[in-house]
């Protein structure tokens, strides 16, 4: 079953197909060695792309919880990573 794009997943808290994953918050470094607290939401997916061997990831979307930040789409291959994690990684990069 083809899931929908992550940008569609952003118009409604609830991220379907997954009915009972909300955007959760959490405490996350930032870059200026702040903390701040930010909408995380998750799940693992396979990103296939024509004529490439399919690939299992994990994709966290990430939001201010007050609009003050753009939203963003993170993949990681290691789809047992936590979503605060990658989001960490990709911060430190």
């Amino acid at each position: 079953m083809r899931l929908p794009k992550l940008n569609s997943r952003l118009i409604s808290a609830l991220t379907y197909p997954c009915q009972d994953l909300l955007w959760d918050t959490a405490p996350v470094s930032w870059y200026d060695g702040t903390v701040r607290t930010l909408e995380l939401a998750s799940h693992t997916a396979v990103w296939y792309h024509h004529g490439k061997p399919p690939v299992p990831i994990r994709w966290v979307l990430v939001r201010g919880p007050h609009g003050e930040l753009d939203t963003q789409a993170l993949l990681c291959t290691d789809q047992t990573a936590a979503p605060v994690q990658i989001l960490q990684w990709f911060v430190l990069r």
